[in-house]
């Protein structure tokens, strides 16, 4: 049973969880009616979810777990953001200067024309 979800990651974000109310949860004092196996309950005292096993009550306590990106994706995450502020500032300098954009359209067009030179049969 997980009881909290947390990151490391300044890349990733975990949101939502549930509230301890629906038919399967039930509160902490005494019910009306003997609950049935795999209901949860959260004990406020002990600070942990429960679950009845049909004649007890398991606690399941200090089980947290981690969830994160490995080292390539958030090499790729950060390459990605880079490139985006690269791209960014590119053209607002070619906003700003005529000259640049005009350099840069004709580097497109003969890069165009190198790769598909390239990828024809010689």
């Amino acid at each position: 049973m997980i009881k909290s979800i947390s990151s490391n990651s300044a890349y990733l974000q975990v949101h939502g969880g549930f509230a301890a109310v629906g038919p399967y949860f039930q509160a902490t004092t005494a019910p009306s009616t003997p609950p049935s196996a795999g209901t949860l309950r959260y004990d406020p005292m002990s600070q942990n979810l429960q679950v009845f096993d049909g004649y007890n009550w398991a606690t399941y306590s200090n089980s947290h777990t981690m969830v994160g990106l490995n080292a390539d994706a958030e090499a790729a995450i950060k390459w990605a953001i880079a490139k985006h502020k690269e791209e960014q500032e590119l053209e607002e300098l070619m906003a700003r200067s005529p000259a640049l954009r005009d350099a840069y359209e004709k580097f497109q067009i003969v890069k165009t024309l190198a790769t598909n030179e390239n990828r024809q049969p010689a």
